[in-house]
């Protein structure tokens, strides 16, 4: 399992595509006295999940996995073949 460890840029609201952002983290755990609750809603899901392909295919998203960082070097080259 990969350890994932955030710098403080991530918590900065002002920064572009930071980790921490909830453009990527649409579910919020809200702790009340009578337990903790996960708070969300549908377009802010949607939001995301469109958001994260787009990372993704763009060669955006900081992948931390050997077989995502292998996905985006096939898209980046893909998309610079097409390109020329």
């Amino acid at each position: 399992m990969a350890v994932h460890t955030h710098t403080a840029a991530d918590v900065y609201p002002w920064r572009f595509n930071r980790e921490l952002s909830y453009l990527r983290r649409p579910f919020i755990r809200v702790e009340r006295p009578e337990g903790a609750q996960v708070v969300w809603g549908i377009r802010q899901l949607d939001l995301a999940h469109v958001n994260l392909a787009h990372l993704c295919l763009s060669g955006r998203l900081r992948a931390s996995s050997k077989g995502m960082k292998v996905f985006q070097s096939t898209v980046r080259t893909q998309n610079g073949e097409a390109f020329n």
